[in-house]
């Protein structure tokens, strides 16, 4: 998928999806730093009716962000215990 573990805040999302391949792909519960993440991808914006490109999608009030190739969060969460 792409998703790089961090050990501060931010979420790297670098989708390892093969050009002219998927139109579309939905990854749900992903849990990252004790959250659950939802990650979308939607070529046309047709398929999941949130928009295209790249989305992930966090808790309530955190921000989501959007970007047609490669996306970046700042999830606003601690370091995990006992971590930098």
């Amino acid at each position: 998928m792409g998703l790089r573990p961090r050990a501060d805040e931010i979420v790297e999302v670098h989708p390892l999806v093969p050009d002219q391949t998927w139109d579309y792909f939905a990854l749900d519960r992903v849990r990252y730093h004790g959250r659950d993440l939802t990650i979308l991808y939607d070529k046309t914006g047709q398929r999941h009716g949130r928009g295209k490109g790249l989305q992930v999608l966090a808790a309530p009030g955190l921000p989501n962000a959007l970007s047609a190739d490669n996306v970046d969060v700042d999830m606003g969460l601690s370091p995990p215990c006992g971590r930098p």
